[in-house]
């Protein structure tokens, strides 16, 4: 037998002798309580045969004691005997013996009971009276029948224990295989669980604690699988922002590159008095502090992807309030370009959500609006009903962009032909990440005179 079978034997074996022991043990108990059994019964029931008889008796004249006697007597298998008063034998019968017959008289009949007995018989004694007188009735019972079956079962003892080992074998075989079989299938169905098998169950029918058991196992490798699914779902989405992460800061690299290289030329050339640089050093001291806005620009930007800010707890607050506080710091500069602002989103709406992070996305928004809005334009924010839903509407005026800009306008460093020298192309993608990031649906659409930014409140 196999090494994994070693619990099969091991509860065979227990289970044999269980089996053993009990029988052998039933086996004795009958042996050894028969006779006292048997004994019992008899007598029981020679006390019921004399109580009828006596109450025969008691209906009967002295003449007809005899014939009654004689003829319980033969019909039963018994030694009777009947005595008087003095103890002189008035009447007895034997199974090998005649009988003797005494004459007696109608009487009232009262039965006493007295007994002795003896190994191979049981001797009993009753009482009457008849016609005046006190007989005894002296009653012996042969146990031969009990003495034959105990020889019996003596002789028969080595076919019954043959009998019983067969049995006791097999029963022993039957429980063994069918504690271990459910055991066996567990632990094959566990070992496909744990390479990971997707249809691996337990399959079993007991009705008892194994069946709960299989059950367990089959919830918890449920659960298992789906925390590991999870896991790596989790860890595809991080190493995909981890790459996305790599690309982002090389790009950056790369954007701030050609500006430094500018810069590092056009001051090299004022230094060593390199024509035209030497010539002209206002102009192109100009040209290297607009190249380091841009680059400072750039940093700043990029700074807000990585802040604490994305870690705040979730607030409630004005969305009116939030918009104005942010258009302040753009204020100077779209009356400058004579931009037209308009709120028109009640004071009592509010917005749950994080909101350090809202005010960026707003301050963004509002940033690209005034850098792509027309000379005396118009920007607006005002809350809609659309879709079964509250959306906030941010609208400038401005060239409609393409399906094209449009698509890629949330890229980083993406910026079009006549904004190259006033965006960093951050803006929109860092809109993205957060709105993204706070769970909130958004769209931008171009209309017939500008351009369109959605976010949908509820």
């Amino acid at each position: 037998m196999k090494k994994s079978s070693r619990l099969f034997w091991k509860i065979f074996w227990r289970m044999l002798g269980i089996f053993l022991i009990l029988l052998v043990a039933a086996y004795m108990l009958v042996y050894l309580l028969l006779p006292k059994v048997y004994e019992d019964y008899k007598s029981k029931a020679l006390d019921e045969m004399m109580s009828e008889l006596v109450v025969q008796l008691k209906e009967s004249d002295k003449s007809e004691e005899s014939s009654l006697l004689s003829q319980y007597a033969q019909k039963n298998d018994l030694e009777i005997s009947v005595t008087g008063e003095d103890g002189q034998e008035i009447f007895e019968y034997y199974t090998d013996d005649t009988i003797v017959e005494s004459t007696v008289s109608d009487s009232e009949v009262s039965i006493g009971v007295a007994g002795a007995d003896t190994l191979d018989t049981i001797s009993k004694s009753y009482q009457y009276i008849i016609d005046g007188e006190l007989h005894t009735i002296n009653i012996t019972l042969s146990l031969q029948p009990l003495n034959e079956a105990k020889e019996v079962i003596v002789r028969i003892y080595p076919y019954a224990s043959l009998v019983c080992l067969l049995f006791s074998i097999i029963a022993a075989f039957w429980m063994s295989k069918l504690i271990v079989d459910p055991i066996q299938n567990i632990k094959k169905v566990t070992r496909d669980m744990t390479m990971l098998e997707p249809q691996a169950r337990i399959e079993i029918r007991s009705g008892d604690e194994i069946e709960e058991l299989a059950r367990d196992i089959n919830e918890l490798y449920i659960e298992l699988t789906g925390v590991i699914e999870e896991l790596r779902n989790e860890l595809d989405y991080i190493s995909k922002q981890e790459n996305k992460r790599i690309d982002f800061f090389r790009t950056l690299s790369h954007e701030m590159k050609n500006p430094l290289a500018a810069i590092y030329s056009l001051i090299e050339g004022i230094i060593y008095g390199v024509e035209p640089y030497c010539d002209d050093t206002q102009k192109y001291l100009s040209e290297c502090l607009e190249c380091l806005g841009k680059i400072t620009e750039l940093i700043k930007e990029s700074l807000y992807l990585t802040k604490e800010e994305y870690r705040e707890e979730e607030t409630k607050f004005s969305l009116k309030c939030a918009i104005d506080s942010e258009f302040k710091t753009y204020r100077m500069i779209s009356r400058s370009r004579g931009i037209e602002y308009e709120n028109r989103i009640s004071e009592e709406i509010s917005i749950y959500t994080k909101e350090i992070l809202f005010h960026k996305v707003i301050s963004n928004l509002i940033s690209n609006a005034v850098k792509y809005t027309s000379q005396d334009g118009r920007m607006c924010f005002e809350v809609v009903e659309k879709d079964e839903g509250e959306w906030l509407r941010a609208y400038n005026d401005c060239r409609p962009m393409t399906k094209t800009e449009i698509a890629n306008a949330f890229e980083p460093f993406t910026v079009t032909e006549d904004s190259k020298l006033q965006s960093t192309g951050l803006g929109l993608y860092i809109v993205k990440q957060i709105l993204n990031s706070l769970g909130m649906i958004y769209d931008f659409v171009a209309v017939s005179e500008g351009m369109e930014f959605w976010i949908k409140l509820a």
